[in-house]
């Protein structure tokens, strides 16, 4: 099997004997990448560094850039190549996108409910800026830029046996009229619906009701982000040929001896893929930042 360049991911068409379809929509639509943490940068700072370094990396190889959209600036510095922070005021933008009508019953949801906002507010950020969204843990194992700028989803791979699969939401670009309608179906549900939401109900369930039998959208095969053997991830990218990889805390800790950019390079060993060059850890001492190096 080929694992190097191109060969990888095209040998279906020769080792099957099918067809790749050329999809109309398959131009770039969005302008670079970002992704969002609707708070300050606090809370699992140290954790932030090590995926923003990871993605700085393959934003790099892919020369591309990713906007960090965050709520608070609060410790939110980065300073690594190809990645930028902004500062975003999540009620304004909630209101930009028509969803003022439901503050009142979002006012009423548990702690649980920042999962939900947060599902709502990548899809206004990304209906705003058009740009293809990514959660921080996800990696791209084919660094080919324009691949993740032309409509798609990923999708999650459950069961190898039984082909269970769920669209994702961790990463996607998507162009402004499925953006809207995604928008129209989350705000409906909450002025509609009863007071008690299932986890992905606003995330990758909306997914599945707004793109099926819809939307024409390429999908991207991903594993299954409660799969933690790193051999099974390797397994499932040579039979499908995974694009990317949603590397959830689940597969984290499944593997507490590596930190996630070393993770993201045992993975990509383990497939024949070169291994990443993440820039050094920044720190406001000097000290601090030349003793830890790259993972």
């Amino acid at each position: 099997m080929m694992l190097n360049g191109s060969k990888f991911w095209d040998m279906k068409e020769d080792y099957y004997g099918y067809a790749r379809s050329k999809l109309s929509n398959n131009t770039q639509i969005c302008n670079g990448f970002f992704a969002s943490w609707p708070s300050d940068c606090v809370d699992k700072n140290d954790d932030l560094h090590e995926k923003l370094r990871v993605i700085s990396a393959q934003m790099e190889a892919m020369d591309s850039t990713l906007t960090l959209f965050v709520t608070d600036m609060a410790q939110c510095v980065f300073p690594y190549p190809r990645i930028s922070v902004e500062q975003f005021n999540a009620t304004e933008l909630l209101i930009e996108m028509d969803f003022e009508s439901t503050f009142e019953r979002m006012d009423t949801w548990v702690k649980t409910r920042y999962t939900r906002v947060s599902d709502i507010l990548r899809i206004g950020l990304a209906y705003k800026f058009e740009k293809a969204y990514m959660d921080t843990d996800i990696a791209y194992l084919q660094l080919k830029k324009e691949l993740y700028l032309q409509p798609y989803v990923g999708a999650a791979l459950w069961s190898n046996s039984k082909n269970a699969i769920e669209i994702s939401n961790g990463a996607f670009c998507l162009p402004r009229e499925i953006l809207k309608d995604m928008m129209a179906f989350q705000k409906t549900r909450i002025l509609r619906g009863g007071d008690k939401y299932f986890y992905t109900e606003l995330g990758p369930s909306m997914f599945h009701n707004v793109l099926m039998n819809r939307h024409d959208v390429i999908l991207y095969s991903q594993n299954a982000p409660a799969e933690s053997n790193l051999n099974a991830i390797a397994s499932g990218i040579h039979k499908y040929g995974h694009r990317q990889l949603h590397l959830t805390g689940h597969v984290r800790k499944g593997n507490p001896t590596l930190s996630f950019g070393g993770l993201v390079n045992v993975i990509r060993t383990k497939c024949g893929f070169p291994k990443l060059t993440y820039p050094p850890r920044y720190s406001s001492s000097p000290s601090e930042s030349s003793s830890r190096g790259n993972a």
